[in-house]
């Protein structure tokens, strides 16, 4: 019994260095940092105002991003906005 308990404890200390060493866990997260910085010079090169966060979008000032997903709506609050569902009336926010 206790040469199986060993082997399993040996196998997970294998598992997890080699996890480690080839990145395992963030393999599958997208590009890598240097990559995202480098898309970022690119962009900013390219668009002389504003890149929007969410969605990349070069626009003249932060307030006229889109929204992220197609099916909402943006409500102009102040000096800045919120994306609501098309279904939410914008009058609920102000």
């Amino acid at each position: 019994m206790n040469f199986h308990l060993g082997f399993c404890l040996l196998l997970i200390c294998l598992f997890i260095r080699n996890s480690i060493a080839f990145d395992f866990f963030n393999m599958f997260n997208g590009p890598d940092e240097a990559f995202q910085k480098e898309e970022q010079f690119v962009k900013k090169e390219i668009c002389k105002d504003y890149i929007c966060p969410l969605t990349h979008t070069c626009v003249e000032k932060p307030i006229d991003c889109p929204c992220e997903n197609e099916l909402e709506k943006k409500c102009i609050i102040g000096d800045w906005y919120i994306c609501i569902s098309s279904k939410q009336s914008c009058e609920n926010f102000k």
